[in-house]
């Protein structure tokens, strides 16, 4: 790869800095920029163009993706790769329409990462095998929690939910826990939404 500026949105520096030595061991020419924050990657990249950025999507003043969104123009020819710990079909479908080229977690490997910044289109990891369909995600939850979800939607607590259902708080509690991690959701508006959208 020619030398290229590539710019990497994350607000944690200790994983900015070793994402970018990751990447000069590959590619030794490259220019990168670190930023810790929504407006600091505005002004970079107002001041100057990127061939690629690598941005998280929760930040302390923004949503990374909602960024791409805003600089969809100013990213056409930008290589553009969310890199996040946070995976779930509602953020998917959200990054693509946002313009999000590749949407790596943070526990893949570094070839994924190469495979993205040389925009390996074989390997591109917004296709729709990694988004559940609709049946699929309806059988990752048991009755019960589906049961409950029912009644978060409803606006019921958990305590409320426990009343009902003649089960304790501390199983509600458990059960909603276990729903978001099955569902890679991570709060109450994100699994309603999920839910919502995919009609379960």
């Amino acid at each position: 790869m020619e030398k290229n500026r590539l710019l990497i949105c994350d607000d944690h520096l200790i994983f900015c800095e070793g994402i970018a030595e990751v990447i000069r061991s590959k590619y030794p020419k490259i220019e990168i920029n670190i930023c810790l924050s929504i407006s600091e990657a505005q002004k970079m990249l107002d001041a100057q163009a990127f061939e690629i950025l690598i941005a998280d999507i929760k930040l302390p003043d923004g949503d990374g993706i909602e960024f791409v969104f805003k600089n969809k123009l100013k990213l056409s020819d930008t290589i553009v790769i969310v890199l996040s710990a946070y995976f779930n079909p509602y953020i998917i479908d959200k990054s693509k329409k946002a313009g999000v080229d590749y949407f790596l977690k943070k526990e893949q490997s570094t070839n994924d990462i190469f495979d993205a910044i040389e925009g390996n289109k074989s390997n591109k990891l917004l296709d729709e095998g990694f988004v559940f369909d609709n049946q699929t995600k309806a059988t990752l939850l048991s009755k019960q929690e589906r049961e409950i979800v029912h009644l978060i939607s409803l606006g019921h607590v958990s305590k409320e939910i426990a009343d009902l259902l003649s089960i304790s708080k501390s199983t509600v509690d458990t059960h909603r826990k276990n729903i978001h991690r099955k569902l890679n959701t991570t709060n109450t508006a994100e699994l309603l939404k999920l839910m919502h959208d995919n009609k379960i």
